[in-house]
Protein backbone atom coordinates (compact mmCIF):
# COMPACT_ATOMS: atom_id res chain seq x y z
CA UNK A 1 0.00 0.00 0.00
CA UNK A 2 1.41 3.23 -0.94
CA UNK A 3 1.09 6.69 1.32
CA UNK A 4 0.37 9.93 -0.57
CA UNK A 5 2.69 12.58 1.45
CA UNK A 6 1.53 16.23 0.50
CA UNK A 7 3.17 19.63 1.68
CA UNK A 8 1.10 20.42 4.93
CA UNK A 9 -1.91 23.15 4.01
CA UNK A 10 -0.62 25.58 6.57
CA UNK A 11 2.54 27.02 8.47
CA UNK A 12 3.72 29.31 10.82
CA UNK A 13 4.70 32.90 9.55
CA UNK A 14 6.46 34.61 12.53
CA UNK A 15 5.45 38.18 13.41
CA UNK A 16 8.40 40.13 14.94
CA UNK A 17 6.89 43.24 17.72
CA UNK A 18 10.15 45.57 17.97
CA UNK A 19 10.38 48.13 20.29
CA UNK A 20 13.15 50.77 20.73
CA UNK A 21 15.69 51.09 23.42
CA UNK A 22 18.37 53.39 24.67
CA UNK A 23 21.54 51.92 24.18
CA UNK A 24 22.62 53.12 27.21
CA UNK A 25 20.00 53.59 29.71
CA UNK A 26 21.60 56.14 32.01
CA UNK A 27 22.14 58.72 29.17
CA UNK A 28 19.27 60.77 28.16
CA UNK A 29 20.94 61.05 24.80
CA UNK A 30 22.47 58.09 23.89
CA UNK A 31 21.68 56.11 20.51
CA UNK A 32 18.48 53.93 20.34
CA UNK A 33 18.22 50.65 19.25
CA UNK A 34 15.74 48.69 17.47
CA UNK A 35 15.18 45.07 19.24
CA UNK A 36 12.55 42.19 19.30
CA UNK A 37 10.60 42.30 22.37
CA UNK A 38 8.02 39.39 21.31
CA UNK A 39 7.30 36.65 18.60
CA UNK A 40 4.04 35.70 17.24
CA UNK A 41 3.01 33.15 15.22
CA UNK A 42 0.11 33.77 12.13
CA UNK A 43 -1.20 30.57 10.70
CA UNK A 44 -1.32 30.69 6.60
CA UNK A 45 -1.29 28.95 3.80
CA UNK A 46 1.49 27.63 1.63
CA UNK A 47 -0.57 27.62 -1.62
CA UNK A 48 -3.75 29.97 -2.31
CA UNK A 49 -6.61 27.93 -2.57
CA UNK A 50 -7.65 27.56 -6.43
CA UNK A 51 -8.61 24.67 -8.45
CA UNK A 52 -5.97 24.04 -9.91
CA UNK A 53 -3.73 24.00 -6.96
CA UNK A 54 -6.54 21.59 -5.87
CA UNK A 55 -6.07 19.48 -8.61
CA UNK A 56 -2.19 19.38 -8.13
CA UNK A 57 -2.48 18.41 -4.65
CA UNK A 58 -5.03 15.25 -5.75
CA UNK A 59 -2.66 14.28 -8.60
CA UNK A 60 0.30 13.68 -6.40
CA UNK A 61 -1.80 11.10 -5.07
CA UNK A 62 -1.48 8.01 -7.92
CA UNK A 63 -3.49 5.70 -5.58
CA UNK A 64 -7.24 6.95 -5.39
CA UNK A 65 -7.62 5.10 -2.03
CA UNK A 66 -5.09 7.85 -0.59
CA UNK A 67 -6.69 10.10 -2.21
CA UNK A 68 -9.76 9.76 0.60
CA UNK A 69 -7.34 10.02 3.52
CA UNK A 70 -6.35 13.75 2.27
CA UNK A 71 -8.63 16.26 4.91
CA UNK A 72 -10.17 19.07 3.04
CA UNK A 73 -11.41 21.07 5.96
CA UNK A 74 -13.39 24.43 6.05
CA UNK A 75 -13.43 27.20 8.28
CA UNK A 76 -15.49 30.51 9.17
CA UNK A 77 -13.46 33.35 9.88
CA UNK A 78 -15.83 35.69 10.96
CA UNK A 79 -17.31 33.50 13.74
CA UNK A 80 -15.73 31.41 16.23
CA UNK A 81 -16.84 28.06 14.96
CA UNK A 82 -15.06 25.41 14.69
CA UNK A 83 -13.67 23.75 11.34
CA UNK A 84 -15.47 21.26 9.78
CA UNK A 85 -14.51 18.45 7.25
CA UNK A 86 -16.02 17.74 3.70
CA UNK A 87 -15.78 14.29 2.85
CA UNK A 88 -16.70 14.88 -1.26
CA UNK A 89 -14.06 16.29 -3.29
CA UNK A 90 -16.08 17.41 -5.82
CA UNK A 91 -18.18 19.20 -3.40
CA UNK A 92 -15.12 20.87 -2.10
CA UNK A 93 -14.26 21.86 -5.48
CA UNK A 94 -17.22 22.75 -7.15
CA UNK A 95 -19.91 23.70 -4.52
CA UNK A 96 -19.90 27.86 -2.89
CA UNK A 97 -18.48 28.35 0.57
CA UNK A 98 -22.05 29.89 2.14
CA UNK A 99 -23.81 26.37 0.76
CA UNK A 100 -21.28 24.02 1.93
CA UNK A 101 -21.11 25.63 5.44
CA UNK A 102 -24.79 25.40 5.75
CA UNK A 103 -24.45 21.61 4.98
CA UNK A 104 -21.47 21.30 6.97
CA UNK A 105 -23.48 22.74 10.17
CA UNK A 106 -26.47 21.46 9.81
CA UNK A 107 -27.21 18.97 12.87
CA UNK A 108 -28.61 15.73 11.18
CA UNK A 109 -30.52 13.25 13.91
CA UNK A 110 -31.49 9.28 12.90
CA UNK A 111 -33.76 7.40 14.90
CA UNK A 112 -32.54 3.79 15.23
CA UNK A 113 -36.21 1.68 14.88
CA UNK A 114 -34.18 -1.62 14.93
CA UNK A 115 -34.79 -2.05 18.33
CA UNK A 116 -38.34 -1.01 19.03
CA UNK A 117 -39.68 2.63 19.17
CA UNK A 118 -37.73 3.39 22.24
CA UNK A 119 -40.50 6.35 22.43
CA UNK A 120 -43.11 4.23 23.69
CA UNK A 121 -40.73 3.49 26.92
CA UNK A 122 -40.32 7.21 27.86
CA UNK A 123 -40.77 8.42 31.52
CA UNK A 124 -43.04 11.59 30.58
CA UNK A 125 -45.55 11.84 28.18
Amino acid sequence: MTKCFVDPELYDKPMFNYQSKPVNPKDVFSKTERKAVSVTYIKEPTVTFTQKNLELLYSACSNPADRKSIPLVIKNEETDESPRSIPNHEDFKNRPFDELWEWATTPRFSLDRSVKDQLQDRQYG
